[in-house]
């Protein structure tokens, strides 16, 4: 390090040694009271660190981390990576972090990768290089993994927060196949033989297919669309497909509430009614999908569940590195189904 990096270093470290100091003598407590107490310790009793956090507050008292973690190796950072920053579902987690994060003194990175695999690496080297402590990462392509490889050499804290089983890293998610298997269940029990897809493949379109398979129905890939997106616009360009099929589809499953959404905006436009004509059931059950006209049958996820765990885990791998290299933790949490009134709920139809 050169002269010009070390001096404001420095500088900022006698600055807060000065600010305890201060802090001690207004309270008068010791500076090593005084130090503990501003870092949540514990060791110093609830009404003490009080007073002394009152106190810091009169002096602008703000953490040198740069200083901190010089001694304890830890910049008391998470990185987190979303590959979608629009998407309610992943905003939410993201939030939900935030304020476990902030409850144990973290603070939280975050970056979007637009489900690029090229931006997922670059976000991993920025990430490493801010040194955060741990990340939490949805992957952008779920099958390949290859670059988070050297993280799991090194036994750096790394959980995934959606993907396969099989993926060699801890994981905690919802299980997406069980969804889409239930989804599609249900649909058949309503009646629908003739079933379509909105997605781009996975775990869902596995869930789907099984769903098929285990009620005697044919897996016919004329009903399986991929519409290029998951967005609203890109479910309502993806309908009119629906009904250009002999015969056309009576039930359609999407990857998104969005996608959902966006097909029955169609549907209303043409006078298609919901689900009389067409029952439909997205993912995520996302707030819009309580409010739509009509309510949208959703498969849920539990997105408060999979932030508190994945940063317990977390927690966990930072606090006891050895750890991620013995075995990993696979946390698959099992979603239900929120019916209303676009899947015909529990109502029975008949379908030649």
């Amino acid at each position: 390090m050169n002269a010009y990096v070390l001096e404001p270093f420095w500088l900022r470290v006698f600055e807060v040694a000065s600010r305890l100091k201060d802090i001690a003598k207004e309270t008068g407590y010791s500076i090593n009271t005084v130090s503990l107490a501003l870092r949540g310790s514990e060791r110093v009793p609830e009404a003490t660190r009080n007073k002394i956090s009152s106190v810091a507050k009169k002096f602008h008292y703000v953490p040198n981390n740069v200083a901190r973690s010089l001694v304890s190796q830890q910049t008391m950072t998470i990185g987190v990576i979303l590959t979608d920053i629009t998407s309610p579902i992943l905003t939410a987690v993201a939030h939900y972090i935030e304020r476990l994060l902030a409850q144990l003194g973290y603070a939280m990175v975050l970056i979007t990768t637009d489900k690029s695999l090229e931006h997922e690496k670059r976000a991993l080297d920025v990430l490493r290089a801010q040194q955060v402590d741990g990340m939490l990462v949805f992957p952008a392509n779920h099958a390949n993994l290859s670059h988070f490889e050297a993280l799991k050499e090194t036994a750096y804290p790394l959980v995934l927060l959606a993907g396969r089983r099989t993926a060699p890293f801890d994981l905690i998610a919802m299980d997406d196949t069980l969804g889409a298997y239930k989804a599609t269940r249900h649909l058949i029990e309503l009646g629908h033989k003739r079933i379509a897809l909105f997605s781009g493949g996975g775990e869902k379109l596995e869930g789907y297919q099984q769903a098929l398979r285990d009620h005697d129905l044919e897996i016919d890939q004329s009903l399986i669309f991929e519409p290029g997106g998951i967005d609203y616009e890109h479910g309502y360009k993806a309908a009119p497909a629906l009904f250009r099929l002999e015969p056309p589809a009576t039930a359609l499953l999407t990857a998104t509430d969005y996608l959902a959404l966006g097909a029955i905006a169609w549907c209303k436009a043409q006078s298609i009614k919901i689900p009389e004509q067409l029952a439909v059931i997205g993912f995520d059950d996302i707030e819009a999908a309580k409010y739509s006209d009509p309510g949208l049958s959703s498969v849920t996820y539990d997105a408060a569940r999979i932030s508190k765990r994945a940063v317990h885990r977390l927690m966990e791998l930072i606090s006891q590195p050895s750890a991620a290299q013995k075995q990993t933790e696979k946390t698959i949490i099992e979603p239900d189904l929120a019916l209303r009134e676009s899947s015909g709920k529990h109502l029975k139809v008949s379908v030649s």
